[in-house]
């Protein structure tokens, strides 16, 4: 039989067991279809509620650890006339805007299409392309999180927040 450890009125384990006198810390009543996590107030299970404003942070966190890593991730430009990778954490990007400053031509590490990373040579045309190209990747990924975040905001259940998911 499956049986529920209850422990200060909540379920703290799910065992099996052939009757429900085997010893616990607590004690043990017929499981039915509860899981752990659920409340026992001496005659029935109910499942915990969810407190919505705590779910939509938990959410938002989420979304926010999946813009970072997207905005770490790299983008791809062919500003030298075939797609080449650029790394894009921060100090990368802190790179990038000082090697377009200089406006003079510049080698500038990249990746080719099979991950090889190379330092090519680029002209100040070149380079503000590749800068354009990473300002377009990440207003484009800042727009997703926005919207996301705007969906969070707006939903009134968990279910419709645990729908949302980083593309």
């Amino acid at each position: 039989m499956r049986a529920a450890h209850i422990k200060d009125g909540k379920v703290v384990n799910i065992i099996i067991v052939d009757d429900l006198s085997f010893p616990v810390d607590g004690y043990l009543v017929d499981a039915g279809s509860a899981n752990i996590g659920y409340l026992w107030d001496g005659l029935s299970f109910t499942k915990p509620s969810i407190d919505l404003s705590s779910f939509k942070v938990k959410k938002r966190a989420e979304i926010e650890k999946s813009y970072i890593e997207k905005m770490q991730s790299g983008f791809i430009s062919s500003a030298l006339g075939t797609p080449h990778n650029y790394d894009s954490d921060g100090f990368a990007m802190t790179l990038l805007v000082g090697a377009v400053a200089t406006g003079i031509n510049i080698p500038y590490p990249c990746h080719t299409p099979d991950g090889v990373e190379v330092i090519e040579s680029h002209t100040p045309a070149q380079m503000q392309q590749v800068l354009r190209d990473g300002a377009a990747v990440a207003i484009s990924l800042k727009a997703t999180k926005n919207l996301l975040f705007s969906r969070i905001e707006n939903s009134t259940d968990v279910a419709s927040i645990e729908t949302i998911k980083w593309p």
